[in-house]
């Protein structure tokens, strides 16, 4: 399984979904989320540590929290 699958398998979406709803953050930061109103979304690294969010949760501090080291988990280890 790679990160595509495994972010699927957290936000309960297709290849496909994950796929369509991510954005190439910077080098190391991918954001991905679940459209609709009440979506959650995760920020993950190349290794799989991440960092999840409702939708209330502004996308811009959810980097900002990303980038200052907060990490929920590690996709790989779960």
């Amino acid at each position: 399984m790679d990160l595509i699958d495994k972010v699927g398998e957290m936000l309960h979406m297709s290849r496909e979904e994950v796929e369509k709803n991510s954005e190439q953050i910077d080098e190391n930061m991918t954001y991905f989320w679940q459209p609709g109103r009440g979506g959650l979304s995760l920020v993950t690294d190349k290794d799989g540590n991440y960092l999840g969010a409702t939708s209330g949760v502004n996308p811009e501090k959810l980097f900002e929290e990303f980038r200052n080291g907060r990490r929920a988990g590690n996709l790989f280890n779960e």
